[in-house]
């Protein structure tokens, strides 16, 4: 099967590299993640809202709600690419952080990737 994905640049210069297929995908997760709804004005729902979360302190129930919140963008957004196999939701309150651990199978390459994000309050 033909890719769906182009290559493109990490950046531009002497010896840039390219990001592969496979890295499109994760970065379209970490896009997703990063941005909150309303940022792309010709796509105001694209996105997902965890900053709301950073200053609410993580319960279950606000994990819960968090992970719900994260596996309905990716399911919204990119169902045909990714499978979620794993979400987790911590936080560390020295640092006043949250970190998102998501386990994610690449439906097009048969590959399994982790993607770890960090969230400062």
């Amino acid at each position: 099967m033909a890719s769906k994905y182009i290559d493109i640049p990490l950046y531009f210069g002497k010896g840039s590299g390219l990001i592969r297929d496979a890295e499109v995908v994760v970065q379209k997760v970490r896009l997703l993640l990063q941005t909150e709804p309303g940022e792309f004005i010709d796509l105001p729902t694209f996105g997902t809202p965890i900053k709301q979360y950073l200053y609410e302190g993580i319960t279950d129930s606000t994990a819960n709600l968090l992970k719900m919140t994260i596996s309905h963008a990716i399911n919204t957004w990119l169902p045909e690419q990714i499978r979620i196999d794993n979400l987790n939701v911590r936080e560390n309150r020295d640092e006043n952080q949250i970190a998102i651990e998501l386990d994610l199978f690449l439906l097009e390459f048969n590959k399994s990737v982790g993607v770890v994000e960090s969230y400062n309050a």
